[in-house]
């Protein structure tokens, strides 16, 4: 098998393994027992584990640069309230 899985997208876990039932294969995390998408193939289960894979990783990346973005605004809006409380303070 000349294919080498990915991670678990889920726990982050090295401990995989291919599965299978009596027509599909899957890959399975023996961490967290999360499993991939079901495929005819082998080949085809690794290929679409690594897929979601790299899709969870994105979607992760995604929303902690949405997380980040927020703070941002938020740590912008508290400063603007510590700036017109020590103005009204002053007045």
């Amino acid at each position: 098998m000349g294919s080498s899985f990915k991670n678990c997208p889920y726990c982050s876990s090295h401990l995989i393994k291919p599965s299978h039932t009596l027509f599909n294969y899957y890959i399975q995390c023996t961490t967290c027992q999360a499993t991939g998408p079901k495929n005819r193939t082998l080949e085809g289960a690794i290929l679409r584990w690594n897929n979601l894979s790299e899709t969870v990783l994105s979607a992760t990346l995604i929303q902690n640069n949405d997380l980040l973005t927020r703070i941002m605004k938020m740590e912008d809006t508290m400063q603007q309230l510590e700036v017109e409380l020590h103005t009204s303070h002053l007045e």
